[in-house]
């Protein structure tokens, strides 16, 4: 009868091993799709963010063109009037 008993007993420690191999396996999978989830998702972010930043950038060069410009025009205003009162 001893025989048939470790017999029982190796067999629930390999069902116990296959159980613990399919969570495992499992959890690798849930890992995979978690990985490729947020790899995607980041590559979108990225791609949006350097769009964002892009835009913004010139924005912020296209203003600081239009102040200088400006401030080209403020200075030249002010030399001719110079010119002209100083040259009377």
């Amino acid at each position: 009868m001893r025989p048939v008993i470790n017999l029982k007993e190796r067999v629930d420690i390999l069902e116990n091993f296959l159980e613990s191999l399919n969570e495992y396996t499992k959890w690798w999978g849930n890992m995979e799709v978690d990985h490729k989830t947020l790899e995607s998702r980041s590559e979108v972010l990225s791609k949006t963010f350097n769009g964002m930043r892009s835009r913004s950038l010139l924005d912020m060069w296209i203003t600081f063109r239009g102040d200088y410009k400006e401030y080209i025009l403020q200075v030249r205003g002010t030399q001719l009037h110079s010119l002209r009162t100083y040259s009377d």
